[in-house]
């Protein structure tokens, strides 16, 4: 705002920390965008594409709700350029959202002559950058990557339930534990110091790579130390 009358009083309450004062300035900012009920009717708007390919991924994997709407699965084929078109529609919807919002985080600034208020206080040029920028990557990042991202999920989650909703047959939890346990059996190895052969031999024997894994990677714990072999 344009300060015409010098009547206003100093600032008595406690500062902010210098590495985080240029949240004040994107909380301020996300407040002044977020006034506008028409930029808010826009961003749900924006988040409509991303319903509805979900809505198609979960088609994908239910074949009732395929046989109800006599709709075949040649149609529906959710592989790279599926996501390639979701990229594209959203980054598209990104591009009116930054031209929309772009110019009303410093063209008031500029216009009012607050840049200078701004920098008068304990406040750096780069935080001030930051914060205007911030809210300008928080906004797009809702639109483009992070709805892109919630797809992915879904549909390796589906993928790997079988249909329903990951209970535990996430196909990137059991390549997790296929690593995981080849680590453990890769670490054993390490481990013949006198003063953990007691814990590790417990944790050896309980660990579930003795179990699952094939001989080879079984026999890698049986190592020989000082109190003995771990299993």
């Amino acid at each position: 705002m344009a300060v015409f009358r010098r009547v206003y009083q100093p600032f008595e309450g406690g500062l902010s920390p210098v590495r985080s004062r240029w949240l004040v300035l994107l909380r301020y900012a996300l407040r002044d965008v977020f006034a506008s009920r028409i930029f808010v009717a826009f961003l749900v708007l924006c988040f409509v594409p991303t319903l509805i390919e979900a809505t198609l991924v979960w088609l994908v994997h239910n074949p009732t709700a395929r046989a109800l709407l006599h709709m075949g699965t040649s149609l529906l084929v959710i592989d790279e350029r599926f996501f390639y078109r979701v990229l594209a529609i959203q980054g598209g919807l990104a591009l009116f959202l930054a031209a929309a919002i772009g110019p009303r985080l410093v063209a008031p600034d500029l216009a009012d002559g607050a840049l200078a208020l701004y920098l008068s206080r304990p406040l750096s040029r780069t935080a001030y950058v930051a914060g205007k920028t911030g809210t300008l990557l928080l906004l797009l990042s809702a639109v483009t990557w992070l709805p892109l991202l919630a797809l992915y999920l879904l549909q390796g989650g589906l993928e790997g339930a079988g249909g329903s909703w990951p209970t535990g047959g996430c196909p990137w939890r059991s390549s997790w534990r296929r690593r995981s346990g080849s680590r453990c059996c890769r670490s054993s190895r390490s481990r013949s110091r006198p003063g953990c052969a007691g814990a590790w031999r417990r944790r050896a024997c309980s660990s579930p790579c003795s179990s699952s894994a094939p001989e080879s990677a079984r026999s890698s714990i049986r190592f020989s130390g000082p109190t003995g072999a771990a299993c």
